[in-house]
């Protein structure tokens, strides 16, 4: 791998500091590609001090470091590990009536998961009555399906309809990808991608220029066909790199002007249309500050997420 990631933790502090600390940092999956534990030091430096994190190493590792620090596990549990939830204090989900009985004899705390749309886990329906005297149950959230807003609003009416009556319990609906609305019955929030906006740079450079001639072709399946002679450009990221293999007609920013892809991307290199012959050694911005990640998610059909990852996997 020779292209280029930069990370700018400075970017991801900024944007931390905009939460509220009431707020739940989600930290799943290597904290998206950014690196956990830097993360994490971040956003304690920050005063954050709640966080969701999928795996059970992840949630020892917070309580080691930051005992104070509230940490929900997300998920469905594990029988095997009651007692650990149990030593470091880790709160943990019940996403299914099942779960109360297998934590009865434990003096764990938990929130509940609603299934309000979303199909994957949670309860659909429960009786909040008889769990309300019950100390350890501290509170409920759902998880948002999509980002459409007729569907947002029935997902929100559901969970409603269940949480109207709660007191003094953290209730939580709004992630990054709505936290623009205004949900007037929550408290808290799970926020996860909203943190890395404008932290990620991807750069590539031209190491080969080549001179192709009209009606030839270039790279795997000749896939392009040039209309004319044009100068191409060899840049030294593929998809091995997280570069999306249908790239044609993705434009990316080289020396003050954008250059659209061509053909399909290599596992280490791909095209660019050139207009002349003396860009070898220019950086390729992939995504930086002239072609920002929504260009690349808007192209390419994608989530945010799933960019980081592609792109933070080696890293």
């Amino acid at each position: 791998m020779v292209c280029i990631y930069k990370i700018d933790y400075k970017k991801i502090e900024e944007n931390i500091k905009l939460l509220d600390k009431s707020d739940y940092l989600v930290l799943k999956s290597n904290a998206y590609g950014f690196g956990f534990k830097k993360v994490l030091d971040i956003a304690y430096k920050c005063e954050m001090k709640k966080f969701c994190v999928l795996e059970l190493n992840d949630a020892i590792y917070i309580k080691k470091r930051y005992k104070e620090s509230v940490v929900l596990l997300l998920g469905p549990l594990n029988k095997k590990h009651l007692k650990v939830y149990q030593d470091y204090e880790i709160n943990i989900t019940i996403t299914n009536l099942k779960d109360f009985n297998m934590i009865s004899n434990y003096n764990i705390l938990y929130q509940i998961e609603i299934n309000s749309g979303m199909n994957r886990f949670g309860v659909l329906n429960i009786d909040f009555d008889l769990i309300l005297d019950d100390s350890r149950f501290i509170g409920v959230y759902s998880h948002n399906a999509t980002g459409d807003i007729y569907f947002i609003n029935e997902q929100i009416q559901y969970f409603f309809n269940l949480v109207k009556y709660l007191n003094n319990k953290e209730i939580h609906f709004a992630s990054s990808g709505i936290k623009s609305m205004k949900i007037p019955f929550v408290n808290a929030r799970r926020i996860g991608c909203d943190i890395y906006k404008d932290s990620l740079y991807v750069y590539g450079k031209i190491i080969q220029i080549n001179y192709c001639v009209k009606d030839s072709y270039i790279g795997y399946d000749y896939s392009y066909k040039f209309a004319c002679d044009s100068y191409v450009g060899v840049i030294d990221i593929g998809y091995a790199d997280g570069l999306c293999r249908e790239c044609s007609g993705f434009m990316v920013w080289i020396k003050n002007k954008y250059y659209p892809l061509i053909g399909k991307a290599c596992m280490n290199h791909t095209f660019v249309l050139l207009d002349c012959s003396d860009l070898i050694n220019s950086k390729v911005t992939i995504i930086g500050n002239n072609n920002k990640i929504d260009n690349y998610v808007k192209y390419f059909k994608k989530i945010k997420h799933e960019v980081y990852l592609d792109f933070l996997k080696h890293y």
